[in-house]
């Protein structure tokens, strides 16, 4: 975060360099207007008689001071400088995200809780009761240590297992597992130890153990708990298996046709099992060529950095035959021909997600976006926090930026204009009509005002 927000955008740097060749640039034409006025006036007093001369000549010398005074107060380049700070402050706390939100290419979406409502139910519970291990010998014992297990999560599908279990069984029950000793691991799932027996719940690849053989085509977000006699041990025994199903945001849909309205391309990347989101991409309209489940938040950092390179695009840009080589391959395993793209040519990714899972990949993207209802970790990973819903929070997003930028632009054309037509008008070569030095110090405010009421003008209009 520290590091967005000291990021500076690409107008910046020509407004700064603009304003720093206003000083010397002032400066050589105040020396300029100097000579040029007092030759001007020494050559008139010259044809005037002796008498008269050296007034002549001391008149055209303050003349010539007063232009040069005027010209060094008159130009601003405070104007230029504040053309973007301005516009950012008000806009925005990452001015980089600003910046790259007007060139977005790609919109990558978490799934659940961000395209879905994230208020999953449970549809079946299975429980696989096994008399050689304590705490597992009845479904009750069984329910009381899921329970347990998923009770300090704020995971929806652990929420959803936790709250169903509730709802069965009395909370008079003994306490198996504590919540202080439950570990959560990102993308995986939740791990506790308890005499000696290491239980886990989480996905199937996962709490399945190795060398399980886990099928990851359910159509259904599945949670597993399994356990296994030791730590050491990589055999788990499961004793329970949940399907869970989640409904789409009533907004999910308007979302993703608009951002394709615009010509942008929409993903999805998500921790859940390949079916789940195989289907969800299917409802929302999405190529399955650009859904892929069962990631990691590694792996969604690193798929979020491939399609900033150009992959996992239609057409198999990934360098294989087709796209579903492309959805199937890990990053590392694809042809990297498109990953020497330069930095300018590298497509501008934006990535929408609400969970502590989706940190990684918050930062990898060019601009990252949690919503109001994820948690604080993707909260502060996030350039921009929606409070409202996902198809207005995105279309203000992008509304934001166009008119963040069209403004920096205006307050750096008035503020090039202002330095040149005051420069022009304190110098004298107009004239009559000149700006004089008791007035030249007003220019100040005729040149930083507008830049800091275009600037507040977001606020008030809408974009």
């Amino acid at each position: 975060m520290r590091d967005a927000q000291s990021a500076r955008l690409r107008v910046q740097d020509t407004t700064d360099r603009v304003a720093s060749w206003l000083a010397p640039t002032a400066l050589t034409i105040t020396l300029i207007a100097f000579v040029g006025w007092t030759g001007v006036g020494v050559r008139g007093a010259y044809k005037s008689n002796g008498s008269e001369r050296s007034g002549e000549i001391q008149k055209a010398v303050v003349d010539a001071i007063g232009y040069a005074v005027a010209i060094l107060v008159v130009s601003c380049p405070c104007a230029l400088a504040l053309c973007v700070p301005m516009v950012a402050v008000i806009a925005v706390a990452s001015i980089e995200a600003l910046e790259n939100a007007c060139h977005v290419k790609a919109v990558v979406f978490d799934k659940t809780g961000t395209l879905t409502l994230g208020k999953l139910g449970v549809e079946t519970a299975t429980y696989h009761c096994q008399d050689n291990i304590p705490l597992a010998k009845s479904q009750q014992e069984i329910q009381q240590l899921v329970r347990n297990l998923t009770e300090s999560s704020t995971h929806p599908v652990a929420v959803a297992i936790h709250g169903s279990i509730s709802a069965l069984s009395s909370s008079t029950d003994s306490v198996l597992i504590k919540s202080s000793d439950v570990r959560s691991v990102p993308g995986k799932g939740l791990e506790a130890v308890i005499d000696g027996y290491v239980i886990r719940g989480g996905n199937e690849a996962w709490a399945a153990g190795a060398g399980s053989v886990t099928s990851g085509s359910s159509d259904h977000t599945v949670f597993i708990v399994s356990v296994a006699p030791n730590t050491s041990s990589p055999e788990f025994t499961r004793i329970a298996y949940y399907t869970l199903s989640d409904s789409l945001r009533p907004d999910s849909l308007k979302t993703v046709r608009e951002l394709t309205s615009r010509g942008i391309e929409v993903h999805i990347l998500s921790g859940d099992a390949p079916g789940v989101v195989a289907q969800t991409a299917s409802a929302l309209g999405i190529p399955s060529s650009r859904a892929r489940g069962g990631c990691s938040p590694e792996e969604k950092a690193q798929w979020i950095k491939f399609i900033q390179t150009g992959g996992m695009s239609d057409g198999g840009e990934c360098g294989t035959s087709g796209s579903e080589k492309c959805c199937s391959s890990t990053p590392a395993e694809v042809p990297n021909h498109d990953k020497n793209r330069t930095k300018a040519s590298r497509r501008k990714v934006m990535f929408v997600g609400d969970g502590t899972n989706d940190a990684l990949a918050l930062v990898q993207s060019d601009v990252s976006i949690s919503l109001g209802t994820g948690t604080d970790i993707a909260s502060s990973a996030a350039n921009v926090v929606l409070l409202s819903s996902l198809s207005t929070g995105l279309s203000t997003v992008f509304a934001l930026a166009r008119a963040s930028r069209n403004r920096i632009w205006i307050n750096f054309g008035w503020a090039f204009v202002y330095n040149v037509v005051a420069i022009l008008l304190a110098s004298g070569v107009l004239g009559s009509v000149r700006i004089p030095p008791e007035w030249a110090g007003l220019g100040e405010l005729v040149s930083v005002l507008p830049v800091v009421l275009i600037a507040w003008s977001l606020g008030l209009v809408r974009w």
